[in-house]
């Protein structure tokens, strides 16, 4: 059946393939943040989304658009802890005063679903912890980011809502946004045929999802059973660490099968507390509902972005 479905974030790279996806399959959606790519999304999607601009702070413009929506996708956020060490309070403002804004909205209306964008960084970033990293363990933030995006899980409370916390997204986009990552700064590198800058040992291991398994999950949600009153956690990656060398490694071995010149691997110095510990999600709770997650290899994922 089809849904009314209001998402935060919008013109972001996760909200907008979101939208992708929910308008392919039918959904109402309204988009609501900041008009930066709304030309781009009125291209795409032209009459078929309904596009507000406005700050996620703003308590009565999201009770507004958020009339009549069966569900909400929080993914309204800065995604980086060089954004939140830059630009402390406007990230605080959006994190944590927009998640309580979007919570008190969806409480007025009693709108029946929210799904919240969290992230792994609220486990750790640079200290070692036991692996792999499930929903019950404590989370222990130990960056600016991590810290907030905790806090933001906070706000919840109790509403009924499902609360991802996504490994390294990275993926192609279906309408062209981006998000710089170690993947896309390794292939535009290779493109251009410049060396793959590796900063440290590249043994350091993390979890990689692809964006469309990103968008899998919003949309099983979307339509599956809703939780009954405590937030339920999900942890939302490939269940495999891969380290930065083996992924330099794929990028090249892709790049010569498409053609280019196969390129080096120039590794710089980092200090060893900027170096991130080794990171990889249990999926095991998420399995449960989608048993066959992730359904996009890492291989596949890159050979994508060379197209």
């Amino acid at each position: 059946m089809a849904k009314k479905i209001v998402i935060t974030g919008i013109g972001g790279y996760v909200g907008s393939a979101v939208a992708h996806e929910l308008i392919a399959e039918g959904h109402t959606v309204v988009g609501f943040g900041h008009d930066q790519n709304f030309p781009l999304l009125r291209k795409r999607f032209g009459d078929s989304v309904q596009l507000v601009t406005g700050d996620v702070t703003d308590e009565k413009k999201l009770t507004e658009s958020f009339h009549g929506a069966d569900a909400v996708i929080h993914t309204a956020s800065p995604t980086t802890e060089k954004f939140c060490i830059e630009k402390p309070w406007e990230a605080l403002q959006v994190i944590i005063y927009g998640t309580r804004a979007v919570v008190r909205s969806v409480n007025e209306l009693r709108i029946p679903l929210l799904i919240h964008f969290s992230s792994q960084a609220v486990y750790m970033n640079f200290h070692a912890r036991e692996l792999p990293l499930t929903e019950n363990m404590e989370p222990k933030p130990d960056t600016v980011y991590g810290a907030f995006k905790y806090a933001a899980e906070h706000e919840l409370g109790n509403v009924p809502a499902f609360i991802l916390r996504p490994a390294n997204i990275y993926g192609k986009n279906p309408i062209g946004v981006e998000r710089e990552n170690v993947v896309t700064r390794f292939i535009a590198s290779a493109k251009n045929g410049t060396p793959l800058t590796i900063k440290g040992n590249g043994l350091q291991r993390a979890d990689y999802v692809h964006v469309r398994d990103v968008v899998c999950v919003v949309k099983t949600l979307v339509v599956g059973k809703l939780p009954d009153s405590l937030p339920v956690i999900y942890n939302v990656g490939s269940g495999v660490s891969r380290s930065i060398a083996d992924i330099a490694n794929i990028v090249i071995a892709t790049a010569e099968q498409n053609g280019f010149p196969k390129p080096m691997i120039w590794y710089e110095k980092e200090a060893g507390n900027k170096i991130a510990a080794d990171r990889v999600l249990s999926i095991e709770r998420l399995q449960t509902i989608i048993p066959d997650f992730p359904k996009v290899s890492f291989e596949e994922g890159i050979r994508e972005l060379f197209t």
